[in-house]
């Protein structure tokens, strides 16, 4: 028979509490459903250097991370997110790994504070359907990206 750890142990069915103190310490875990969608995007992004790119929902930094280090440092990565917990914890990533062209924004998608036509690559992973108003952040993407630009992005499907 095992001792049963003294720490209380979350209901899976619980909702959880994204401001909750420390949690983005433990939210890289969490997600490790998503990153092979987030592997999939990445095969098909295209992979240059003098390239702006819009992470939106950037969240704790998976695919600004990748993209900036995978396009080099004449790359510039936009890391858009509202949660300014997940953006520490990005912001701490960059620091630790010395990347320096990455861009934090702690806004919401669909305001996003870059001028019009200023992207050339926008990607999402599993985010857009996180926003209370997706019509609204995908008008904030049309905004922002220059012509000829593309969006890549992963979304889950209804009622998962």
């Amino acid at each position: 028979m095992h001792k049963r750890c003294h720490r209380e142990q979350m209901n899976y069915l619980e909702e959880i509490d994204f401001n909750e103190p420390d949690f983005e310490d433990w939210h890289d875990e969490l997600p490790l459903w998503s990153a092979p969608f987030g592997l999939m995007l990445l095969d098909r992004v295209p992979i240059k250097p003098n390239i702006t790119i819009l992470d939106v929902g950037a969240g704790t930094g998976f695919l600004s991370l990748e993209l900036a280090q995978r396009c080099g440092p004449d790359a510039k990565v936009v890391a858009a997110d509202p949660w300014k917990p997940g953006m520490q914890r990005l912001r701490g990533k960059i620091d630790r790994l010395g990347i320096q062209n990455i861009t934090l924004i702690e806004q919401s998608a669909e305001i996003i504070d870059l001028p019009d036509d200023s992207i050339d690559l926008i990607v999402s992973n599993l985010g857009l359907n996180n926003f209370e108003r997706p019509a609204e952040v995908l008008q904030t993407c049309f905004r922002v990206a220059k012509p000829g630009a593309t969006i890549f992005l992963t979304t889950n499907l209804s009622d998962t």
